[in-house]
């Protein structure tokens, strides 16, 4: 691997200019130069890294959605196999108030796109006024 690869591979992992220096065998200020070239593909490579690594450990929604969406399929098997009949009303009240609030925080809003968008940007206005919809919903 040529050296300001392995620089750049380096640097999307954030390490310090000071350890990559002491590595690769090359001075802090040519590194600094090299970085401020390679500004654009230093953040595309740090980006990936924490896609990986939210993706790893379930940060991502989707990932979210699964682990959780397990866990509670798992409770609910449980949950299937006990009664309720020695809760009392008011706390069964309760469970059921605070179990539709959940479902409707949870409402994602799938979207369906029919017509075909211009370019990228028309996605992205789209997706922004999703969430800024979902604030005000909140």
């Amino acid at each position: 691997m040529e050296v300001k690869d392995k620089f750049l591979t380096l640097r999307a992992q954030n390490l310090s200019y000071a350890k990559i220096a002491e590595q690769l065998g090359v001075s802090k200020q040519t590194l600094i130069a090299w970085s401020k070239s390679l500004r654009v593909e230093i953040g595309n490579l740090r980006a990936i890294h924490l896609e990986e690594l939210q993706e790893k450990y379930h940060v991502l929604r989707a990932g979210r959605l699964e682990l959780f969406g397990q866990q509670l399929h798992t409770v609910t098997e449980e949950l299937k196999k006990r009664t309720y009949a020695d809760v009392p009303t008011d706390k069964l009240v309760e469970m059921f108030i605070k179990f539709a609030q959940i479902l409707k925080q949870d409402d994602s809003g799938l979207l369906f796109i029919e017509e075909k968008m211009n370019n990228e940007t028309d996605i992205e206005d789209l997706t922004m006024d999703m969430s800024q919809k979902r604030k005000w919903e909140a």
